[in-house]
């Protein structure tokens, strides 16, 4: 469950059907959204550079 959390959380930055109900569980959410958006936009950052050098 952790995982398909994890995995949903990352790539859509929303949370699909589970209920965040702890506040220490809402700052990890917190914590991993920020991680995988500075993680995604580093991605699309080095693919735009590395297409406009060639």
């Amino acid at each position: 469950d952790f995982a398909y959390f994890s995995f949903t959380l990352g790539m859509t930055f929303q949370v699909s059907d589970v209920a965040i109900s702890s506040r220490k569980i809402r700052r990890i959410v917190l914590l991993h959204s920020l991680l995988s958006f500075g993680f995604n936009a580093t991605i699309v950052a080095m693919s735009v550079n590395i297409i406009a050098g060639l």
